[in-house]
């Protein structure tokens, strides 16, 4: 059963690299389409990128605890810090919408909003699963395994959405 697992969350994590990495690489192309892309707050930007660091760690710490109530403590923390990754990510949108950058403004804001909004979407799915991990399959460590798999899936994620939208670095 816990190869399956395993098996099922690999091929998972596979079909989402590609679906992230086809809109890496249409952010890439409609920015340098874009005439004058907007002034990114990189300030929240570096928040996020703290906060979902800071939660891998948390979810390491979780697999290598000692006992289910270690854990459990670790993961709490984990989605703690996801859930002010959302917040971070939340306010950048705010920031953006003020400044008049919007999904429907330009193929920048299109591929922007659409990028960072389907990783916003999985955050969110991983913070839920991290906050019913104990009542889905308490002390489960196949379980706690391939949500941390998810989890390290979508720190990665956003440490290139980081350096590709944020730091403008081209791939």
């Amino acid at each position: 059963m816990r190869q399956a697992v395993y098996l099922g969350m690999t091929l998972f994590l596979a079909t989402e690299s590609v679906f992230f990495f086809m809109l890496l690489l249409a952010f890439v192309y409609f920015r340098q389409a874009s005439h004058g892309a907007p002034d990114l707050p990189l300030h929240l930007a570096v928040i996020s990128t703290a906060s979902v660091l800071t939660s891998c760690f948390a979810m390491s710490r979780a697999r290598a605890g000692k006992t289910a109530s270690q854990a459990r403590v670790w993961i709490g923390a984990a989605a703690l810090f996801g859930l002010i990754f959302l917040l971070a990510q939340w306010r950048a949108y705010a920031v953006l919408l003020r400044d008049g950058v919007t999904i429907s403004e330009s193929l920048f804001g299109t591929s922007f909003f659409t990028l960072t909004g389907m990783h916003l979407m999985n955050v969110i799915a991983g913070v839920l699963l991290l906050a019913g991990l104990d009542r889905l399959a308490p002390g489960n460590l196949t379980a706690l395994r391939a949500a941390a798999m998810f989890w390290y899936f979508l720190g990665a994620v956003w440490c290139v959405i980081f350096v590709v939208v944020y730091l403008g670095i081209r791939v």
